[in-house]
């Protein structure tokens, strides 16, 4: 069982303890009992390992500074190939064998120089000999985070591990293995995770991608696909693949649905029946297409008269409905872009009319915009406006 006491970045200058100054109760009787610490650190950074047979207190109360002794010398290195005699270890990888501290009480001390450092260090318990495994209380991990240099430190010991099992760069496996690499932060080189093909020693790394394996000569093959030969993907219902519609040869097929009724689709010559499912549709207000909704303004029919204003603003024009009631004289219907009637000598935005006594006009605009507004007036002249001050003309307009 592997947990991990501490992993700290750029801790302040202190001296500190795992799991505490008291430490922790030895695991007494069980000589097979199998214990070892991984021990990291940079920047300034002291690991020794501490032992006091005082055990009289399960929490250490009655334990004094005096009574702990140095014991690193007494623990193999694992790194090293069991090499003894270590006082401290300082700015170095180890992986400590404990398993002889069978009584007592034992402590991790950590020393910090300064406040530019990275360390880790985990504990891997077990009893070969004996049912289960001896429980070891750790303290919460610390908020700061190990650095890049202190992850493949601690990813490049293996001393406790198969290496066939183990997943590091460039590590050795068996014949035909995968071995997966996961991604480290901050390093350009490893941000995807990768898989290692084993085939041949280390093996080369692959990015993960979609295809297992592809096809290669004589049967060989590399595993996974880099980002030039990719892989393909295919949507289908086990029958039926599903064009790319990436070109009018593999177009594709739509229909238009509330999810009950699709709107059929036939060819011009065939003729609609009742029956037809069909779309609901409508023109937009901004089409160009004059749908015959327009509001007609006045809204009733105004007594005759020689101007009027029908919209103040910018509108649309719709159709324009106009009649002389005067008995004998034939008037001009001018209209203007404005928003008010202008003066006299004023050309009109659009030729002017000539109505007859009697006569009575329907204009069609078709929802000309009108960027100032919509008047009218009567004129004597074709040219300018000259108003005739009769009265003579009834007007309503449709504004859409």
């Amino acid at each position: 069982m592997r947990r991990v006491l501490f992993d700290f970045h750029n801790a302040a200058a202190a001296t500190t303890y795992w799991p505490s100054a008291s430490g922790v109760q030895a695991a007494p009787g069980l000589t097979e009992f199998h214990t070892q610490l991984d021990l990291v650190g940079s920047g300034g950074v002291t690991y020794t390992v501490e032992w006091t047979g005082d055990d009289s207190s399960s929490t250490g109360a009655q334990l004094t500074a005096d009574a702990w002794k140095d014991v690193t010398s007494s623990c193999r290195n694992l790194v090293t190939g069991g090499t003894r005699f270590a006082a401290s270890w300082v700015d170095s990888t180890c992986v400590l064998d404990i398993s002889h501290i069978t009584s007592g009480r034992w402590r991790v001390k950590r020393v910090t120089s300064d406040a530019t450092n990275d360390g880790r260090g985990s504990i891997m318990t077990g009893a070969a000999a004996h049912n289960g495994l001896v429980d070891v209380a750790s303290s919460a991990l610390p908020d700061d985070a190990a650095t890049e240099t202190t992850l493949a430190a601690i990813e490049g010991d293996t001393s406790n591990m198969s290496p066939a099992y183990y997943p590091t760069r460039g590590a050795t496996g068996p014949a035909g293995g995968v071995c997966l690499t996961l991604p480290i932060a901050g390093t350009s080189s490893y941000n995807a995770p990768l898989v290692h093909d084993m085939d041949t020693g280390a093996g080369t790394a692959y990015g993960l991608g979609v295809s297992i394996r592809k096809a290669g000569a004589g049967g060989s093959s590399a595993l996974f696909v880099t980002a030039t030969d990719r892989g393909f993907v295919g949507i289908t219902d086990g029958t039926n693949n599903m064009p790319t519609m990436d070109a009018a040869a593999r177009a594709g097929y739509m229909q238009v649905t509330d999810g009950t009724t699709t709107a059929k689709v036939t060819a011009a010559s065939t003729a609609a029946v009742a029956t037809d499912p069909g779309q609901v549709v409508s023109l937009s207000p901004n089409s160009p297409i004059r749908s015959h909704c327009g509001t007609w303004t006045p809204a009733t029919a105004a007594a005759p008269a020689d101007s009027a204003v029908i919209s103040a603003a910018a509108c649309k024009v719709g159709r324009v409905m106009a009649v002389n009631t005067h008995a004998t004289i034939t008037y001009y219907l001018m209209i203007f872009d404005l928003a008010a009637v202008p003066a006299d000598a004023t050309a009109p935005r659009y030729p002017a009319i000539p109505l007859t006594p009697g006569q009575a006009v329907v204009l069609d605009f078709g929802g000309t915009a009108h960027a100032n507004g919509l008047c009218w007036s009567d004129s004597t002249t074709v040219a300018t406006k000259t108003i005739a001050a009769t009265t003579p003309f009834q007007v309503s307009a449709e504004i859409v």
